[in-house]
């Protein structure tokens, strides 16, 4: 740099005129001493007066200075004005071209129409612009009390507007130390400590980071926690508190309404008094009941926790809930604890579609909890309203249109079906099951009797017990059944089956009456023309094409009835009292059963060929030589009878009395015969006849035996006549 030399010989005149006193210098013309509180004093009494030049360059020179030192001065010669270095920038001190600011009274004020900076340089961004780390304060400073002020930190980059009171409520909220880097408050006695926080209104703090409250005496600790409204707190991350009285405890939750709290993550509350205490876990209403879930998960997915929960409870004394949803699927209306994935609570109904009570019609589900009653279909009121509560039985269920069970534990299903007796089951198209435990399946029919059963179609059944399936039938007897169309069972304890039977009029219907059919089949064709093709009555009497068997079996009720075995053998009704036979007839086994007894004959035997007696000398034994002869013949007595009970009308007969010949040949007559007295081992008993036979065959023999011996008696007398006629003739000769 050059140095002007007569600069320098004039500092040196000026300095041998310099007072010093202690460490102040003074530079003037009339060697007055330096003002005390400065270090160097420069002065110029005389005329003209003279200032201090200072050092001049262009702006560009004065950025070049390497490492000016702090306070060092300068004058840029292109903005016309004194620079400072303060430390870290150079900092301009006056503009000779401008004069902006101009003073009124105690106010002043800027005429520029451009942007203000503060600290800025000269790149200003904005009508009133502090530089980057300012603070702008208006009112009192951050650290007074009982005060209104509009504070922004430039360091923290935070603001306050409003009223600072302490000691109060959230003290020192606003010292620098519980001021977070980008909060704002704004209200009085707002405490944003979080970085990025955000409280508005009254007594409110936001701790967490990006935490917001707005209201009156909110708390938000948790990060970018909210809460809004009076006393709710927000005190988990994510975590958001609305209403009165609220707290979300866990990250990711909302309390929302009047003393809600939420104890699992990501739940949710909204009403009064309600909680939810698991995770996910969305509760809204009243009071609602969380008992059953003490030890629910508050941060993991259990399926038998709650996921939805509706409370009704009146306060917080006495919880319940009207709807509860489990993390399963489970869905309980009513209750708290639902066991099947729709659970109504006792006394509790469910309605889908119109209102039951009301007279509209339509498709409906409903359930009558006071009943424990369900009901789904349509209701046509058509048949009167079914579904109206008078026509509700007790646990019952009635699915269709217009079905009614009003019985209770009754059934109905189809169409304008009934059960209204006690247990009852109907089905089908105006089938009606009016007796206790009865059942109805079909159209068209209806079951009175108690614990009847009725299927098929047009049927009625009155009787106690009784069992009737087909098409026309009617059953009245108790205990009956019937099987097939157009029938009818009337008599107690009677089946009957096949169609058109004959119904046999006046059978008892509630006692066994021996005379009354058990079983019928029905061949009828016609409700005029009825009959039975078998009727069995309960005396055991068994009748085919006869519909009052007076027999065990009775065939037929004419003449012409038949009986047939195989392919062409039969039995027929020959007319009174006869019986056909289309075949022999023998005996099932040899020389073993009779025909007839001693007490009960035949009239008349009769015969083409006569009786066949077997005579083959292979079937006998002690075959002897018969004793019985002429002799015993001739005390046989002939008579001439009667029959005491002439059925026949045979008049007189001819034969022996049985006594009197058994006195003579005591093997012709029958006095005994073998009865089986044991029908499983064939076991028979020698028993007395009522009446005496005669095997009148029997005396054959004797009768040839006779003969033989009177033909022996003819001939020895023969041969004597002969032999005297030899003798005669020969005497003759002799008297000749």
């Amino acid at each position: 740099m050059k140095v002007n030399p007569g600069v320098l010989l004039a500092f040196g005149l000026m300095a041998i005129q310099l007072p010093l006193l202690g460490q102040s210098v003074a530079i003037n013309d009339n060697g007055s001493a330096p003002a005390v509180s400065a270090i160097l004093d420069v002065n110029f009494f005389g005329n003209p007066r003279k200032g201090v030049l200072i050092s001049r360059m262009t702006t560009a020179q004065r950025t070049a200075i390497a490492a000016p030192a702090t306070s060092l001065l300068v004058f840029d010669t292109q903005t016309n004005s004194f620079w400072y270095y303060g430390g870290s920038s150079w900092i301009e001190l006056v503009n000779v071209n401008s004069n902006l600011w101009q003073q009124a009274g105690n106010d002043i004020y800027n005429s520029n129409t451009g942007n203000v900076g503060v600290g800025t340089g000269a790149n200003v961004k904005a009508t009133f612009n502090v530089r980057n780390g300012g603070t702008v304060v208006f009112g009192l400073d951050s650290n007074s009390v009982n005060g209104s002020r509009f504070w922004f930190s430039g360091v923290k980059n935070a603001l306050r507007i409003g009223t600072y009171s302490n000691p109060g409520f959230n003290l020192d909220a606003w010292d620098y130390a519980n001021i977070g880097v980008n909060s704002v408050a704004f209200g009085t006695n707002n405490k944003s400590t979080g970085n990025g926080s955000f409280a508005a209104g009254d007594y409110n703090q936001t701790l967490g980071e990006g935490a917001s409250s707005l209201g009156w005496l909110n708390l938000s600790s948790g990060r970018g926690s909210f809460a809004t409204g009076y006393l709710n707190y927000a005190l988990a991350d994510w975590s958001q508190s609305m209403g009165y009285n609220n707290v979300a405890n866990n990250p990711f939750s909302t309390a929302a309404g009047y003393g809600t709290r939420t104890w699992g993550e990501a739940s949710f509350t909204h009403g009064t008094e309600i909680f939810s205490n698991s995770e996910n876990m969305f509760t809204v209403g009243r009071s609602n009941d969380t008992s059953q879930y003490a030890l629910a998960s508050k941060t993991s997915w259990v399926g038998s926790d709650p996921l939805f929960v509706i409370g009704n409870g009146q306060f917080s004394a006495s919880p319940s809930n009207a709807v509860i949803v489990l993390k399963d699927g489970r869905t309980g209306i009513g209750n708290s604890k639902p066991l099947a994935p729709f659970h109504v609570a006792a006394n509790k109904s469910v309605i889908f579609g119109n209102d039951s009570l009301s007279s509209t019609t339509g498709q409906k589900f409903i359930w009558f909890a006071g009943r424990g009653a369900l009901r789904f279909g349509k209701l046509d009121l058509g048949g009167g309203n079914s579904w109206d509560y008078a026509n509700i039985g007790v646990n019952s269920l009635a699915i269709g249109e217009g079905a009614r069970a009003s019985g209770p534990q009754s059934f109905s299903q189809g169409y304008f079906s009934n059960a209204t007796g006690y247990y009852s089951f109907a089905r089908g198209f105006a089938a009606s099951a009016n007796g206790d435990h009865s059942m109805a399946f079909g159209q068209n029919m209806t079951v009175n009797g108690l614990r009847g059963i009725g299927m098929g179609e047009n049927i009625n059944s009155d009787g106690d017990w009784s069992f009737t399936y087909g098409n026309n039938n009617t059953v009245t007897g108790d205990f009956s059944g019937s099987f097939g169309q157009n029938l009818s069972a009337r008599p107690y304890n009677a089946f009957v089956i096949g169609r058109f039977n004959d119904s046999v009029i006046g059978s008892s219907n509630n006692s066994w009456v021996a005379a009354d059919p058990l079983f019928i089949i029905g061949n009828g064709s016609s409700n005029f023309a009825r009959s039975n093709a078998v009727t069995v009555l309960k005396s055991g009497n068994f009748g085919i094409s006869n519909g009052n068997p007076t027999a065990l079996l009775h065939v037929g009720n004419s003449q012409g009835a038949r009986i047939r075995f195989g392919t062409f053998e039969s039995f027929e009704d020959f007319g009174a009292n006869t019986i056909g036979a289309s075949g022999s007839i023998l005996p099932t086994q040899d020389n073993i059963y009779s025909l007839g007894s001693g007490s009960n004959r035949w009239t008349t035997v009769f015969a083409t060929n006569g009786a066949i007696n077997t005579s083959d000398r292979r079937d006998k034994r002690n075959i002897q030589k018969l004793e019985y002869g002429i002799e015993a013949l001739m005390q046989l007595r002939p008579v001439r009878f009667e029959w005491i009970s002439d059925l026949a009308g045979d008049g007189a007969k001819l034969g022996l009395i049985a006594q009197e010949v058994e006195a003579v040949i005591p093997e012709v007559v029958k006095k005994y015969e073998m009865q089986k007295i044991d029908e499983a081992t064939g076991t028979m008993q020698k028993v007395a006849l009522s009446r005496m036979g005669i095997y009148y065959s029997d005396l054959i023999p004797v009768l040839i035996q006779a003969i033989q011996d009177q033909q022996g008696i003819i001939s020895a007398q023969r041969q004597k006549l002969e032999d005297l006629e030899k003798r005669l003739a020969a005497i003759e000769a002799k008297l000749k």
